[in-house]
C-alpha cells in the first residue's frame, strides 16, 4: 500500500490505515493457475490532514455599533467557513475573513465551523466580543441613615464615576453609590460624570439637596414626683433620674421638644436626613458621668404656656400654668396624658451623653418621623427625651432650651431634603 516493496496484505478486499499525509502509490499483484499480473496506480490515495478550526478578532470591545474583523487561523487546508457571530445557530457569514458589525450592546459568543478535505472542525469562543452602549448618566438620592445621604447611580454603560456634591469643581467621590454628609445648611447642586467604553456623560441637578437647621417651636420638662409642675419656657431642659448622692430618690424628669416641620420642608419633598442637637450646659459639683438618652415620638399634642408661665426652677419645676405640659397633663386645663409621664411610641434614636458639650441624635427612624410629620402635620408632636430612669441613681442632665440666651446651646434640628427625583 505504500510502494515500499513489502507485501502488506494478502486479502482479496483489504482495509488499510495510513499514518502519514500525502499521495499514496498502490501496487496489486493478482495470481491464478496461469500466473501473476501486477498493476500499479500512482497517488491513487491521498491522505489529508484533519481540519482544526481557529480564529481571532479585533477589536474585541467597544460601543455599539461595533465593527470586528475576524481572521481565519484554521489548519488542515479548509475550503469553506461558516461563522455564527451570536451563537444563535444561524450562519451569519461564509467568507473566510469576514467583518461583522454588532449593532446592540451585549456580550457575544462566536463560533466558526471550518471544512476541508480532511473533514470539519469547530471553535466556539464564549463571551468573545463585548459591546457597550452609549453612556447616559443619571442618579437619585435617598436616606442612608440619620445624617448621611445615599446617592445611587442609575447610569447606563458606565464603569467609572466622579461625584461633585457641592458643584465646586472638586471630585468628592469616585464610588458608584456613595454616601455623603452635607456639612452645613444651604442648597447644594450635585453633578455626576459617568464614563464607560461608550464615552462620558454628565448629569447635573441644580439645587438638588437642601439642608436647613431650625429651632423648636416649643420645649419643656415634666417631673414625676410633682405631677402638676412644669418648667415652661425656662432656658433649660432636664431629663433623667434625680436622686441625692446618698441614693435618696427624688423623681424622674423628661423633656419634650417639637419643631415646625411643615414650615421648614416644602410639601412633596423627600426627607433624607434628620439630626437633633442638644447641648449639655450644666456640670454638677458631683459629676454624674455617661448616661444613655433616647428619643421617642410623642403621640399626643402637648403644650407650653407663654411667659410668664412656669418658667423657673429647673430642678423640680414650678406650678404649671394653663396650657403647660406636666407629668399628668399634656395640656393643663384641657388634655391629660393617656399614661402619666407622656404618650409616646417606640425609641427611634439613642446616644450617650457625658459632660458639658453638644450631642447629636440621628437615625433612620428620625428620618421617618420627620417625613411623616411633613406629610401629616397634625401628627407632629415632636419627641420625648428620656435618660436612664433607675430609682436612686443620679442620671439627670440639663440641656439648653429654645429660651437659652446662648444661641449655640439651643436645641437644633438639621434636615436634608430634595424636592425632585
Amino acid at each position: 500500500f505504500d510502494n515500499d516493496g513489502t507485501v502488506d496484505s494478502t486479502d482479496q478486499n483489504p482495509m488499510w490505515t495510513y499514518n502519514s499525509l500525502g499521495g499514496k502509490t498502490v501496487t496489486l499483484t493478482a495470481s491464478n493457475q496461469l500466473g501473476p499480473d501486477t498493476i500499479t496506480k500512482v497517488d491513487v490515495v491521498t491522505v489529508f490532514p484533519p481540519v482544526t478550526a481557529q480564529f481571532s478578532g479585533t477589536p474585541l470591545s467597544g460601543p455599539a455599533p461595533h465593527s470586528v474583523t475576524f481572521t481565519d487561523l484554521s489548519s488542515g487546508s479548509p475550503t469553506s467557513w461558516q461563522w455564527d457571530f451570536d451563537s444563535d445557530g444561524t450562519v451569519d457569514s461564509t467568507v473566510q475573513n469576514p467583518t461583522h458589525v454588532f449593532a446592540t450592546p451585549g456580550s457575544y459568543s462566536v463560533k466558526l465551523v471550518a471544512t476541508g478535505p480532511g473533514g470539519a472542525g469547530e471553535e466556539l469562543k464564549f463571551d468573545y466580543v463585548a459591546v457597550s452602549g452609549t453612556v447616559v448618566a443619571d442618579f437619585t438620592a435617598t436616606s442612608a441613615s440619620g445624617d448621611d445621604v445615599q446617592f445611587t447611580d442609575q447610569s447606563t454603560g458606565a464603569n467609572s464615576w466622579q461625584w461633585d456634591f457641592d458643584d465646586d469643581g472638586t471630585v468628592d467621590s469616585t464610588q458608584q453609590n456613595p454616601t455623603y454628609t452635607f456639612p452645613a445648611a444651604g442648597t447644594y447642586s450635585v453633578r455626576l460624570t459617568a464614563t464607560g467604553p461608550g464615552g462620558s456623560d454628565e448629569e447635573f441637578k441644580f439645587g438638588y439637596i437642601t439642608v436647613t437647621t431650625i429651632e423648636p417651636t416649643k420645649d419643656t420638662s415634666i417631673y414625676s414626683e410633682a405631677t402638676g409642675r412644669s418648667n415652661g419656657q425656662h432656658p433649660s431642659l432636664v431629663g433623667g433620674n434625680a436622686a441625692l448622692t446618698n441614693g435618696t430618690q427624688q423623681g424622674v424628669r423628661r423633656a419634650l421638644v417639637e419643631f415646625d416641620i411643615a414650615s421648614a420642608v416644602p410639601s412633596g419633598a423627600t426627607v433624607l436626613t434628620a439630626a437633633l442637637q442638644l447641648t449639655n450646659t450644666f456640670s454638677p459639683s458631683n459629676p454624674i458621668g455617661n448616661v444613655v438618652f433616647s428619643l421617642a415620638p410623642v403621640s399626643t399634642e402637648w403644650g407650653e404656656a407663654p411667659l410668664p408661665g412656669s418658667n423657673s426652677n429647673i430642678g423640680g419645676g414650678t406650678t404649671a400654668a394653663a396650657g403647660d405640659a406636666t407629668w399628668a397633663s399634656a395640656i393643663v386645663g384641657s388634655t391629660n396624658w393617656s399614661s402619666a409621664g407622656g404618650d409616646f411610641g417606640g425609641q427611634v434614636a439613642s446616644r450617650v451623653v457625658g459632660g458639658v458639650g453638644s450631642y447629636t441624635w440621628s437615625s433612620a427612624g428620625m428620618v421617618t418621623n420627620v417625613g411623616n410629620w411633613r406629610l401629616t402635620p397634625a401628627n407632629n408632636h415632636g419627641w420625648i427625651i428620656r435618660g436612664t430612669e433607675v430609682s436612686g441613681t443620679r442620671t439627670a442632665k440639663v440641656f439648653g432650651s429654645a429660651q437659652d440666651p446662648t444661641v449655640g446651646d439651643r436645641p437644633k434640628l438639621t434636615i436634608a431634603y430634595r424636592t425632585f427625583p
